[in-house]
């Protein structure tokens, strides 16, 4: 909690504040995908990858490692989780997905995530 203001959690403004990063409704949507939630896991380590390398390793976490599975990943990954990603300014797309710098309530949020369900 922010000791500026009793009862108001640090990452919500202050008033007259401008809030920097994604909203906390914006942070829990893109959280509340898993597949979206593994891709950030992923670029959370490795800083950036092809949407191949992205699709071949969801693929390995969810177990089913087949070319059509990993054609359906790297479709939904286009066309869905990847431009709502982009959008909030939490990754870039080019040649390679990067990962871009998190503000602190969406990495806390992540990590909180990835303590829980991190697959192996």
């Amino acid at each position: 909690m922010s000791s500026d203001s009793p009862g108001k959690p640090d990452f919500v403004p202050e008033d007259g504040e401008e809030a920097s990063g994604p909203d906390l409704d914006s942070v829990m949507e893109l959280l509340a995908d898993r597949r979206r939630r593994y891709v950030l896991y992923y670029l959370q380590e490795e800083g950036s990858a092809d949407v191949a390398e992205l699709a071949e390793q969801l693929a390995r976490w969810e177990g089913e490692r087949s070319e059509k599975h990993r054609q359906r990943i790297t479709t939904e990954l286009y066309h869905k989780h990847l431009p709502k990603m982009s959008e909030r300014g939490i990754v870039e797309v080019g040649d390679e997905v990067q990962f871009v710098d998190l503000t602190p309530p969406f990495e806390e949020y992540l990590d909180l995530a990835a303590k829980q369900e991190r697959p192996l």
